[in-house]
């Protein structure tokens, strides 16, 4: 599912689960791009980081209800352990940008990534979304208004204040599955 929440810049979202065929054994690999993954694990899942050569780090626990969001500057791939029961968001650091400017916050340059951490807020808004992308009727406005408040707390609780960003020698994001 994709939905523009504010000017020309779109959300896209999917709901993944082991019956669609993502489970043990698969390998999920994004290709780099100027956005952020954010997944929302309803079910606890097993997963390692596919390291760019070629080796794999430990497996990891991601307990259902929590979070995972990494950096997509220079893709990313992971080898599941277990089946997978999340849903996923591709944020585009354009629509990021956007949203901090329309409310007034102050910039960031990037997401302070986060592997396996819970997250209440975005677990709450992860399942609004989730029923409103089951409904039998679509409600764009309401999609929007979950949509921005998904970015916002991300940008909020994880957001990298600019003038701390790598320019000004503060550290990088990382950009390792997590």
């Amino acid at each position: 599912m994709s939905i523009v929440p504010l000017g020309a810049v779109a959300l896209v979202s999917a709901y993944l689960q082991g019956a669609a065929g993502i489970g043990a054994g698969k390998t999920v690999v994004l290709a780099p791009q100027r956005a952020h993954l954010l997944m929302v694990y309803r079910a606890d899942a097993w997963h390692c980081d596919l390291l760019p050569d070629g080796q794999q780090a430990p497996a990891r626990l991601y307990p259902a209800g929590s979070i995972c969001l990494v950096d997509l500057r220079d893709g990313a791939a992971i080898a599941l352990r277990s089946d997978l029961e999340v849903l996923a968001f591709i944020i585009a650091d354009d629509l990021l940008s956007e949203l901090v400017r329309t409310a007034d916050l102050p910039p960031v340059y990037g997401l302070r990534c986060r592997r396996a951490a819970p997250d209440p807020v975005l677990v709450h808004l992860a399942t609004a979304w989730l029923a409103l992308m089951q409904a039998e009727t679509l409600s764009d406005a309401v999609l929007c208004h979950v949509a921005r408040g998904i970015c916002l707390h991300l940008v909020q609780a994880y957001g990298l204040a600019a003038m701390a960003g790598p320019a000004a020698g503060g550290p990088p994001t990382s950009r390792l599955w997590h």
